[in-house]
């Protein structure tokens, strides 16, 4: 995967992370009037998620970030999991939280490259998705 597609998939995966985490989640939490069982593992996911796009990519780290990825994808979609309680508990109001979710503001890359750290990449990558202040 060249880097322009990487950082295309890497754009999309942590605005997806935020919209999960902005609009999704409290929204399910408001109509089930309780904190779903598996929302502190599916937001350790994101962390682990939006850390792991900090770094330029080698092979093997993007066959890592893959494989969580996947791993996490597995669990959003598990019956009775994420996926499906949204679909069940919030389908009659997709249409206002999709507009929700276009407003939440696009997930901004920060640079890499030389003199800067994975740490701050880190930090600056969990403050844009939401993750962090």
């Amino acid at each position: 995967m060249d880097l322009v597609r990487f950082d295309a998939f890497r754009q999309r995966l942590l605005q997806r992370i935020a919209v999960e985490e902005k609009v999704l989640f409290p929204a399910l939490i408001a109509r089930l009037h309780a904190v779903p069982l598996y929302r502190r593992a599916v937001t350790k996911d994101h962390g682990g998620l939006v850390s792991l796009c900090a770094p330029h990519p080698s092979r093997e780290w993007l066959e890592g970030l893959w494989e969580q990825l996947t791993a996490h994808h597995r669990v959003e979609m598990a019956e009775g999991g994420f996926c499906a309680q949204c679909d069940e508990a919030l389908g009659t109001e997709a249409p206002a939280l999709f507009e929700r979710a276009r407003a939440v503001p696009v997930v901004v890359l920060p640079a890499t490259g030389p003199g800067h750290t994975v740490r701050q990449r880190i930090a600056e990558l969990l403050v844009a998705t939401g993750l962090s202040s």
